[in-house]
């Protein structure tokens, strides 16, 4: 093979395989604002047939009174909102890629506020108002997830701690389940999270007709070099070593997370759990569509692990 010809393999190498690669993995991964209400018109979406309940539920959200909290972690500066009501349970919400804590949680915040819960509204790293240059899909924010228990322990007294992970917010707590032993934590509610980062990307990589075989291996090493994540490890492996009751959601017409991954995960967990999957719901809406059936699993959830730690307490 002449010199010229392996010059013309390696041009066609960085033209047509590294480069689209650096770019699909900066743009997966780059900081965002997040997605909401405010920045996004979501007419004509699958979100359009709840749109008179969640913009309503939105705008009510945003006008309440939130403390700003900060933490480090990593080097990076972590901050959520908080609304305090005065209990001591507690519910610590992780949002979804590239969207912000509202724009998932207004309904399910408005839902839990009435269960008396104070609600932490974790804004995940590289997105809105925390800080971070990369997103890590979960792997990262794994991590983030024990700091922000502590926090709610440590700081807020918190006595009955519910975590509500939807999304890429779901897979970081998934990740972490097998890690949490604060018996503070009384539940999980696991809301449509992806498997694995690698199984995602390769998803979103089939939707746009991109050549996969190609260009996944360089998005992988670039993971790995870069923030130290292994983009295949998959969220089954943490979730059978969980023992804190969970609540499985997801709605079965999901396009970006297919329900087969919340299926997975429920099949795996070893700890007390409950399924609710909603007909017809799209990505993150599974509590939204599930209407009042929804809350009703939700709420007997949450009173069920509270009577388990005051049986606990008191036996």
């Amino acid at each position: 093979m002449t010199l010229k010809i392996i010059l013309i393999l390696l041009i066609l190498y960085v033209v047509f395989i590294l480069g689209p690669a650096v770019v699909v993995y900066f743009m997966m991964f780059r900081p965002s604002e997040g997605r909401s209400f405010d920045n996004t018109d979501y007419t004509g979406t699958y979100y359009e047939p709840y749109l008179p309940v969640l913009i309503p539920a939105y705008a009510r959200m945003k006008k309440r009174e939130y403390r700003e909290v900060k933490m480090d972690a990593d080097g990076i500066t972590l901050t959520a909102d908080l609304l305090v009501t005065g209990s001591k349970k507690t519910a610590i919400l992780f949002h979804g890629y590239h969207a912000t804590p509202l724009m998932n949680f207004a309904l399910p915040g408005e839902f839990l506020l009435k269960e008396d819960r104070n609600l932490l509204l974790i804004h995940e790293r590289a997105h809105g108002k925390s800080g971070g240059k990369l997103s890590g899909m979960g792997l990262l924010e794994q991590e983030d997830v024990l700091k922000w228990i502590a926090y709610a322990k440590n700081t807020l007294g918190a006595e009955d701690i519910v975590l509500w992970g939807m999304s890429m917010g779901c897979t970081a707590l998934s990740y972490a389940s097998s890690k949490i032993d604060d018996p503070s934590v009384t539940g999980l509610i696991l809301d449509c999270g992806f498997v694995s980062p690698k199984a995602q990307i390769l998803s979103e990589g089939r939707k746009r007709h991109l050549p996969n075989a190609l260009i996944y291996p360089v998005i992988a090493g670039l993971a790995k070099l870069i923030s130290g994540i292994d983009l295949s490890a998959e969220t089954i492996d943490s979730v059978k070593k969980n023992r804190i009751p969970a609540l499985f959601l997801h709605g079965e017409a999901d396009t970006s997370v297919p329900v087969e991954d919340t299926l997975r995960a429920y099949e795996a967990c070893t700890a007390e759990k409950e399924l609710f999957t909603v007909p017809g719901a799209g990505h993150t809406l599974a509590f939204v569509a599930g209407g009042v059936k929804a809350e009703e699993t939700v709420r007997r959830f949450l009173n069920k692990n509270i009577l388990k730690e005051e049986e606990n307490h008191h036996g």
